[in-house]
């Protein structure tokens, strides 16, 4: 006989839909503040020569001569609720923009992420597994942490698209381009591995050298040995491989074991 469902807690839930909407509330909040106090959306709209008629007419037409504190409100209840409202830059549903834009932001970003999260596991293997490739791996990995993303990401604009003109320079496939979309993904995806291979290739490489030094495939090591597999000095006990790897200096004791 199968056991009670435990009861949904509640309170719980409640309290965590309460801090979560709370959350929400007050980075919309901010942002509101943070906007009104930079720039007039109306100003930026019509422009540096615009008259000061002109810009209180627009304000009218965007709901900013209305109060402040109602203006926050309804800013806040939008956020909540998800409802965007207009875009104060082009004065078309905002949600409808983002939707637009999803497709080419998960072109760019999807194949950068799986091409930097594959390369970052194989660099991290080599590196755990081999000195000579960590010590190259993790100067590279330096390297690109110590750089700035917007200097990689110019020269590679640069260099490949402007000067060796490789790729197209500028974003998403235009009418009457010329160029299929993969040409225009190629780049951005390119530079998105390699950003997110330099922080990557550590996170794994820590990963796979606490594996490889874990005690269970001491075991697994030791039946090879016995079953008469590809096995040789470095099977003995721990204490033996540590000796060993010590003495050699040339490798850490789960290299010894591997």
């Amino acid at each position: 006989m199968s056991s009670p469902r435990p009861p949904i807690p509640w309170p719980a839930v409640l309290r965590r839909l309460v801090v979560a909407a709370a959350s929400l509330a007050l980075v919309a909040a901010l942002v509101f503040v943070t906007f009104e106090w930079l720039a007039d959306p109306a100003a930026l709209r019509l422009g540096r020569g615009a008259s000061p008629e002109a810009r209180e007419a627009m304000r009218a037409a965007m709901g900013l001569d209305r109060s402040v504190g109602t203006r926050l409100l309804e800013h806040v209840a939008r956020a909540i609720t998800f409802d965007f409202g207009p875009s104060q830059a082009r004065g078309e549903p905002a949600g409808t923009l983002m939707l637009q834009a999803l497709g080419p932001t998960l072109a760019y970003a999807l194949p950068g992420w799986l091409l930097g999260t594959a390369a970052a596991v194989l660099g991290g293997l080599a590196a755990a597994r081999r000195r000579g490739v960590d010590s190259a791996l993790s100067g590279l990995s330096t390297a690109l942490i110590s750089t700035s993303s917007v200097i990689v990401v110019v020269l590679a604009q640069h260099v490949l698209a402007h000067r060796l003109g490789w790729f197209p320079v500028l974003g998403w496939p235009l009418a009457g381009a010329g160029a299929s979309p993969l040409a225009y993904v190629l780049l951005p995806a390119l530079v998105w591995a390699l950003l997110q291979w330099g922080p990557d290739v550590r996170h794994y490489r820590a990963v796979f050298e606490r594996e490889l030094a874990a005690p269970h495939l001491d075991g697994l090591r030791a039946r090879v040995c016995r079953s008469g597999g590809p096995c040789d000095t470095r099977c003995g006990p721990r204490s033996d491989r540590s000796s060993r790897a010590s003495a050699s200096g040339s490798r850490t004791w789960w290299w010894a074991a591997w």
